[in-house]
């Protein structure tokens, strides 16, 4: 299901030391972190967008040349 593969990614090692907050709601979750390192959000994002997941909302923002915030919701 999209939740144990979900929750499969956010137990990666790269990923989980990002500390991404997870928010579970009836029919979606939304990850977030206040800053990650690019290239944990790049494989967390490679992952995400060869996966199966429909992405409702994607917020991105830039903090230095190695860390950025973001927001991102999936229905299932």
């Amino acid at each position: 299901s999209i939740k144990k593969s979900l929750s499969r990614i956010l137990k990666l090692s790269l990923i989980r030391s990002a500390k991404i907050l997870k928010n579970t709601k009836k029919n979606s979750v939304v990850l977030s972190s206040k800053s990650i390192d690019k290239k944990a959000l790049n494989l967390l994002m490679g992952k995400l967008l060869n996966g199966v997941y429909q992405i409702n909302s994607f917020k991105i923002k830039k903090l230095d040349e190695f860390k950025v915030s973001f927001e991102i919701e999936i229905k299932w």
